[in-house]
């Protein structure tokens, strides 16, 4: 009850049932796994997962046993070094979260997404390069090169491009808007900046506590705190802390 086309495709499988393997050394060292579908060269080559899809050249390659019903599209993708156990993940894109050992329940689109990722659960990062070392759960990121920096920062929500991409431990963020704090430094945390390039000079490291709201609005703040900007393009009087325009 199995389809296994290509040289050395599904070569150790034993009592695995109802699996689709296509291309050279797909699922070559499966033994028990069931119901998956591996497509690629080296997909899930050292794979003994069930209930998975594996699309693209070492998509899954090492998806241990526990890792089950995870779907990986695109080269390398859900490929990891070591075994991974990590189960119900969702990664589409070229070397997308290709370094998950324990990670689940993460939706991770875009080439080199979450692309260090080892650790982390029930994220959603959709975007080139978002997010690459992330190790936290819950985290919504979105848009190209949005959080690339972001590692172990909780509670942190950046949509649009280039979101906050020099965030590295800070949480409690919420960055919505093209180069929405584009220059928050590695620490910055409970900020709120919602609009095109709002707060996009802000560089202060640790707790901000700055609102921003509307396109543009305080972009001329660097290093201030405690500041609320509401409306577009607004402006502050001096750019020190505890302002409210």
């Amino acid at each position: 009850r199995n389809t296994a086309l290509g040289n050395e495709t599904a070569r150790s499988l034993t009592s695995g049932t109802d699996n689709v393997f296509v291309g050279h050394d797909a699922g070559h060292n499966t033994t028990t796994a069931a119901e998956n579908v591996f497509v690629g060269a080296g997909a899930g080559d050292d794979t003994n997962a069930s209930q998975s899809v594996f699309v693209g050249a070492a998509a899954g390659g090492t998806a241990n046993n526990g890792a089950a019903a995870n779907t990986y599209v695109g080269y390398n993708a859900g490929a990891n070094d070591s075994a991974h156990h990590g189960g119900k993940n969702v990664a589409i894109g070229h070397n997308t979260a290709k370094s998950q050992t324990t990670a689940a329940k993460n939706v991770v689109i875009g080439a080199s997404a979450a692309s260090s990722m080892a650790i982390g659960n029930e994220n959603v990062i959709i975007g080139f390069e978002a997010a690459q070392p992330n190790t936290r759960d819950g985290l919504v990121i979105i848009g190209s090169q949005a959080g690339k920096s972001l590692s172990s920062g909780d509670n942190n929500v950046f949509v649009g491009f280039n979101t906050g991409p020099g965030v590295t431990t800070g949480d409690h963020n919420t960055l919505v808007g093209d180069e929405a704090g584009r220059d928050l430094a590695g620490g910055s945390s409970h900020t709120t900046l919602i609009g095109l390039n709002a707060g996009l000079k802000v560089n202060t490291n640790g707790d901000t506590n700055n609102t921003m709201v509307g396109s543009e609005a305080g972009n001329d703040v660097t290093s201030g705190t405690e500041c609320t900007a509401l409306g577009v393009g607004t402006r502050f009087a001096d750019t020190s802390n505890n302002q409210t325009c």
